[in-house]
C-alpha cells in the first residue's frame, strides 16, 4: 500500500526585487501570464527570481544611468501612465512574464507523455520563441533600442 501526501502549496507571498525594478506580486503574475496549479509556487518562484536576474543584468547598464540622473525606481521614470503604471513597469512585467512562460512551457511540455501530450507540446514549440522575442522586445523598448537589427551581406 502506497501512501501519498498532498502536495503542500507554499504561500505566493511577493517577490522583492532590488529598489530600483518593481517587485512581482506571485498570484496576479500567475494569473496575467495563464500559469496554471501545475507549476508549484515554490518552483514558479524560483523560475520568477532567475529571469528577474537575468532581465536585471540585460538592464544594468540603463540603471545606473537612471540613478546617476536621480531616478531612485523604473516607476518614477518621467513616462505614460497607462493602467496607474508607468509604461516602463510595464514593458519590465512583460519582458519577466515572457521569459517565465518561456521556461515554464518548456520544462513542462514533457509532463503528459501521452500521444495527445506530444501533440500538445509540438502545437506550444513556437510560442516559446514568439515569448522570448516579446522579452526582447520588451528589453528593447526599455532602451529605447530598435526591436531588430538587420544587417545586410
Amino acid at each position: 500500500m502506497f501512501v501519498t501526501s498532498p502536495t503542500v502549496q507554499a504561500p505566493e507571498n511577493a517577490i522583492e526585487n532590488d529598489g530600483f525594478f518593481p517587485d512581482i506580486e506571485m498570484a496576479s503574475f500567475r494569473d496575467e501570464n495563464r500559469i496554471d496549479a501545475t507549476v508549484s509556487t515554490l518552483r514558479l518562484r524560483h523560475c520568477i527570481i532567475n529571469h528577474v536576474l537575468a532581465v536585471n543584468r540585460q538592464l544594468a547598464v540603463f540603471k545606473a544611468a537612471q540613478l546617476a540622473a536621480g531616478v531612485n525606481s523604473l516607476e518614477d521614470i518621467d513616462a505614460p501612465e497607462i493602467d496607474g503604471k508607468n509604461t516602463y513597469t510595464h514593458y519590465y512585467m512583460r519582458a519577466v512574464g515572457s521569459l517565465v512562460k518561456a521556461e515554464v512551457i518548456e520544462k513542462y511540455r514533457d509532463f503528459d507523455t501521452t500521444t495527445a501530450g506530444r501533440e500538445t507540446a509540438d502545437q506550444l514549440a513556437p510560442n516559446i520563441e514568439e515569448l522570448r522575442r516579446n522579452a526582447y522586445w520588451a528589453i528593447s523598448d526599455i532602451l529605447g533600442s530598435p526591436r531588430s537589427n538587420v544587417e545586410l551581406i
